[in-house]
């Protein structure tokens, strides 16, 4: 089966229906695709993402994940899966806020977007049309509900809110979003109306190999100050220093349970300084700390600039994506696509292995579309010349980001 074919089976059932379906028992899932089981609330100790019951087969027909007694669904197809990558979403002033009230606003950018078997992007707003702006902060961003319908039949599947305009205004509009979220046309993911959904990931199952995206924010700012999930209240996941907090240490918890339930662990991640190109110290010493949970990939920007992408060790890392959709066209508009494939044979093997960590990259490739943001807020691709000089450009940075090349 085609990616095309995967995605047009997988596109018209949104989120909160097949939750239904597998609350209900239904074991009919789409070709290619099937969901995995619904997430549910965990201990005290950690999130803890649905699998099923040790005593059969899932709710939804997948069959038992990592972590139980059953096996994981068998990998079939030879067809490689593909999973895309896009930076700052927002839709501000009046160019974009025409945008995200169009359902077909973004359809220049879906060729580059529905691509992908999944693809997620960092949606930087606050989903409402009330609340306050947070006290102290010069940008506030917020969008309607009709955004969320925008990005979707643009071709995305995952928006990531762990960020620092997720939350801008305040408790209502933080309630808007969470309300927003929950029929929401894609999954919306690092915010939630405890800890544990906003640390959940995003659960997909494609021939037969599972694989979790989690979202996070390690920036210390008003969103992490104010609107920092916790058990008895809604926000957004958060890994904040000194690391020694119950968001944080939860986050890591939720990382490695995930590592154990699937056999892919993507973290989407918002972190870095703005206007930089070269990663933070900080950002290395968050790196380690999740590569060592279990991520495979840690993909993530902040910073409005383009960085580099590549291998430590086994996990594909991502500093900088770069802003995407942007109302104000920045100093350096350089943006771009990423897409990562998942090569089947490598999970068969991190399967099969005595030591899972010690495993070779399930990611095999990296993919980089590197594209504009022009006067309309919405990116483009360039012509020959400048797409070569934005990748060689991109290329330079691996020396100071300490990454690989290759796998």
């Amino acid at each position: 089966m085609s990616m095309h074919s995967r995605r047009a089976a997988w596109r018209p059932a949104a989120a909160a229906t097949l939750t239904a379906l597998a609350l209900a028992g239904c074991a009919a899932t789409p070709t290619g695709m099937q969901p995995v089981a619904a997430p549910v609330a965990g201990p005290s100790g950690g999130a803890s993402t649905a699998a099923t019951t040790t005593g059969g087969d899932s709710a939804s027909g997948a069959g038992a994940l990592a972590g139980t007694t059953q096996a994981r669904p068998p990998i079939t197809g030879s067809d490689p899966i593909t999973l895309a990558f896009a930076g700052d979403v927002h839709f501000e002033k009046d160019k974009l806020r025409r945008v995200a009230n169009d359902p077909e606003g973004m359809a220049t950018l879906k060729p580059y977007l529905a691509a992908a078997d999944i693809t997620v992007v960092n949606l930087e707003t606050a989903i409402t049309s009330g609340g306050s702006p947070l006290p102290g902060k010069p940008f506030t961003f917020r969008a309607p509900a009709s955004a969320l319908t925008t990005l979707a039949n643009a071709g995305v599947d995952v928006a990531g809110m762990a960020n620092n305009h997720g939350a801008d205004f305040g408790a209502k509009g933080l309630a808007d979003t969470l309300k927003a979220q929950a029929s929401a046309p894609l999954k919306v993911i690092g915010v939630g109306n405890n800890l544990d959904e906003a640390n959940a990931p995003a659960e997909f199952v494609i021939d037969g190999v599972t694989i979790a995206i989690l979202n996070v924010t390690p920036l210390q700012e008003e969103t992490t100050d104010y609107h920092t999930a916790a058990d008895d209240a809604p926000g957004v996941a958060a890994l904040v220093k000194p690391y020694t907090s119950t968001a944080a240490k939860r986050f890591v918890a939720a990382v490695e349970d995930a590592a154990r339930r699937y056999d892919v662990v993507v973290v989407f991640i918002h972190w870095g300084t703005e206007g930089e190109r070269c990663p933070t110290p900080k950002q290395f010493e968050v790196e380690k700390m999740l590569s060592a949970a279990g991520a495979d990939a840690i993909i993530g920007g902040h910073s409005h600039r383009v960085q580099a992408g590549g291998w430590s060790g086994n996990t594909y890392v991502n500093y900088g994506l770069g802003s995407f959709t942007w109302w104000l066209v920045p100093s350096d508009p350089a943006t771009g696509v990423l897409t990562l494939t998942l090569d089947k044979d490598r999970v068969a093997a991190k399967r099969a292995a005595a030591d899972p960590d010690a495993a070779a990259s399930v990611f095999v490739k990296e993919s980089w579309q590197a594209m504009v943001i022009g006067e309309s807020g919405l990116p483009y691709v360039p012509g020959k010349d400048t797409v070569a000089r934005l990748n060689a450009k991109r290329d330079s940075l691996l020396l100071c980001s300490k990454l690989s090349a290759t796998p």
